[in-house]
């Protein structure tokens, strides 16, 4: 799923194709693993609507890496219908499926290589190279202090984690590990991001609305 622009894109298609890559965006941060599903997303009067967050944080605060296909990766990939294995009936009929990130492989899962250049500056001045109090974790956690609950609901959670053959061990963390969580994963959709401008160059892969 490169979403790669075409000269002739109209205007409102482009709106739409910049909705959905930051859709894809907040998925990878949040580790939301629902939104592959191809009912969660519909359009309204030429909107984009989407819902269902039921596995957003799925494996705990850090989730696993952009790349490997046990990884988290696929969420880069968008819904199953964005991926080249949509035709192949095993994959659509089988929950247990796993995306393959060898172009060969007739699971080939294509990650996005598709920005709104907005959405990237923002991230980048929450990156890894802002100061400290103006990261995205330390953004969450001054934001959660005016929350009534706040990050309590972080610490009630339980969830499964991969951790070599402990594949389903279920752990409980505590606030301040989401919050590093959130840093280690905008480091690495930004890694994610430079690669593909350096692979397709930075017009085709930061775009301006």
């Amino acid at each position: 799923m490169q979403l790669e622009r075409s000269p002739t894109m109209i205007r409102q298609h482009l709106r739409a194709v910049l909705d959905v890559s930051d859709t894809i965006v907040f998925d990878w941060l949040m580790d939301d693993h629902d939104r592959k599903q191809d009912h969660n997303w519909m359009s309204f009067h030429e909107r984009l609507l989407i819902w269902d967050s039921g596995l957003a944080l799925r494996h705990g605060p850090f989730a696993a890496g952009v790349d490997g296909s046990q990884g988290c990766g696929d969420i880069l990939c968008g819904t199953h219908r964005f991926m080249h294995e949509i035709e192949n009936p095993a994959w659509t009929d089988s929950i247990k499926a796993k995306p393959d990130f060898d172009p060969e492989s007739n699971k080939y899962c294509n990650r996005i290589c598709f920005f709104r250049s907005e959405t990237i500056e923002h991230l980048r001045a929450m990156g890894p190279t802002a100061e400290h109090e103006h990261r995205l974790g330390a953004r969450m956690r001054q934001s959660l202090l005016l929350d009534a609950v706040g990050s309590e609901l972080m610490e009630l959670g339980v969830y499964r984690v991969k951790r070599g053959r402990n594949k389903n061990k279920q752990r409980r963390y505590y606030a301040d590990n989401f919050f590093t969580g959130f840093d280690r994963k905008l480091a690495m959709l930004l890694e994610h991001v430079d690669a593909c401008v350096e692979q397709h160059g930075k017009d085709r892969v930061l775009v301006e609305y």
